[in-house]
């Protein structure tokens, strides 16, 4: 929807879609020796001037910007929307640049069958 740097912004209907998605690209640019952060959360937000703007949005990028080089870390919210397809690694809380509050965050586990320490779904 959006691009800043070297960095864009996508809109999904869910966060499952949005972690298949971020997936995809990964894959895709580890074939180029690229490693990506992404950075998922769920909100509210609008378009203005086909762009669309709101705390939301922020907060995603903030903690895509915590992410570790090839990870997917998501806000709690996300993580909770998410549904039981895909294991999450807690990460802790973190304070995100610019966004009042501490936020609790979840990284997507690199391998879906692993089981030690890592919660699965909502």
């Amino acid at each position: 929807m959006d691009t800043s740097g070297d960095g864009f912004f996508a809109v999904f209907p869910d966060p499952g879609r949005a972690i298949g998605a971020a997936r995809r690209i990964q894959a895709e640019l580890r074939d180029l020796d690229l490693n990506v952060r992404i950075g998922i959360h769920v909100g509210d937000c609008w378009v203005a001037d086909d762009k669309c703007t709101g705390l939301a949005i922020h907060v995603g990028a903030r903690i895509a910007a915590l992410a570790r080089p090839d990870e997917i870390l998501l806000s709690a919210a996300a993580k909770a929307k998410a549904g039981s397809s895909y294991c999450f690694s807690d990460r802790g809380e973190a304070s995100l640049k610019g966004v009042p509050g501490r936020w609790h965050l979840y990284a997507v586990a690199a391998d879906a069958s692993r089981t030690d320490g890592v919660s699965r779904g909502a």
